[in-house]
C-alpha cells in the first residue's frame, strides 16, 4: 500500500510545485525571455524608489558641475531612447561622490553613477556604454538576476546597440 502512495504524492507534489513556478514566470517584454518573477513589476518598483531614496540618504552626492552635467546629458538622451522600452520610468540620475569605480540602475529608472567611474569611462561615448548597459540588465532582470554583472544574451545585445546608437549615432562620437 506505501509503495502506491509515496509514488502518487510525489506527482502531486512535483505538479504543485511546476504550477506555482509556471504560474510565476514572465516574458520580460525587451529580451522576449522567460523569468521567475518573485515580485510584481510594482513592488520591484517601489523598492528601487525606496532605495534610492535611502542611498541618496546615506552616500554623499557630488556637487561637481562637469561630472553632473555629463551623467545628466548623457543619462536623458539614453533614457529618451529607452522610454519606449521602460514604460513608467521615472528617470533620475545621481551621481555618488565615491571612488568606486560602478555605476547601476534600480527598477523605475532610478540611475547611480559613482564618480570613480568617470575616469574609467573617460567621455560622453564611454559613460553613455556603461549607463545603457547598467539600465538595461539592472531594470529588466532585477528579480530574476540579483547579480553584479548578469550575462547579456544574444537578444540584449542587439537593443543595447539599437539605445546606444539611437541616442549617440552609429559613430561614437559624442
Amino acid at each position: 500500500m506505501k509503495d502506491k502512495v509515496l509514488p502518487k504524492i510525489l506527482v502531486a507534489v512535483f505538479t504543485g510545485l511546476l504550477a506555482v513556478i509556471l504560474s510565476g514566470c514572465d516574458t520580460v517584454p525587451v529580451t522576449g525571455r522567460s523569468q521567475l518573477n518573485l515580485m510584481s513589476p510594482n513592488q520591484e518598483m517601489q523598492l528601487g524608489l525606496t532605495s534610492f531614496d535611502q542611498l541618496k540618504k546615506d552616500t554623499p552626492i557630488s556637487h561637481d558641475p562637469a561630472a553632473n552635467a555629463l551623467v545628466q546629458k548623457v543619462g536623458h538622451r539614453i533614457a529618451a531612447v529607452a522610454d519606449k522600452d521602460m514604460p513608467g520610468a521615472q528617470w533620475e540620475f545621481v551621481v555618488f561622490d565615491s571612488k568606486e569605480a560602478n555605476a547601476f540602475c534600480l527598477p523605475g529608472g532610478k540611475v547611480g553613477v559613482y564618480t570613480g567611474i568617470l575616469q574609467i569611462t573617460k567621455d560622453e561615448a564611454g559613460l553613455a556604454t556603461v549607463i545603457t548597459r547598467t539600465a538595461y540588465t539592472d531594470d529588466h532582470d532585477f528579480s530574476g538576476a540579483l547579480t553584479l554583472l548578469p550575462d547579456l544574451g544574444q537578444v540584449s545585445v542587439p537593443l543595447l546597440r539599437h539605445w546606444h546608437e539611437t541616442a549617440y549615432g552609429s559613430d561614437n562620437k559624442s
